[in-house]
């Protein structure tokens, strides 16, 4: 009879994220824009747009090249911004920022917020928009607590 050496911890370690977010330009403090790194190959951006006071931070552009798409990067990317460092400094926790979609969303960004959402990591506003979850990102939490 084989002994199976793998072990199950009652509390799983949260998963690590893949995604890398490197700053590349920045045009004041308003607009920010990101690479994005996986396996520390470029694999797109993502822009944000700050507003000139603390408010809904606009995320303008998430693109991922093609070899990259449909394996869950886009939503890791998303759960990455949250630890971004902010244009003037600061704690995010205390900024007065927050972080959401325009209302003109593609298809595909359209299908991640809704996975977004569903995980609990966003919420969609009533203007249709979506809002960033902030308190409780779903990569800190334990896998069986996401689903």
């Amino acid at each position: 009879m084989s002994e199976n050496r793998n072990t199950i911890s009652d509390t799983p370690s949260p998963k690590e994220n893949p995604v890398q977010l490197k700053e590349r330009e920045r045009w004041g403090n308003n607009i920010i824009r990101y690479d994005i790194q996986i396996a520390g190959q470029r694999a797109g951006h993502l822009a944000l747009l700050y507003p000139r006071k603390p408010g809904k931070v606009i995320i303008d552009a998430v693109v991922l090249a093609d070899d990259f798409r449909g394996q869950g990067y886009a939503k890791d990317t998303y759960k990455q911004i949250p630890s971004l460092p902010l244009p003037n400094g600061g704690d995010l926790a205390s900024s007065g920022y927050s972080f959401g979609s325009s209302g003109m969303l593609s298809k595909s960004a359209q299908h991640v917020w809704e996975s977004l959402a569903k995980d609990g990591a966003a919420t969609i506003q009533d203007d249709g928009s979506y809002m960033l979850n902030l308190s409780q990102p779903p990569e800190m939490q334990p896998e069986s607590e996401q689903k």
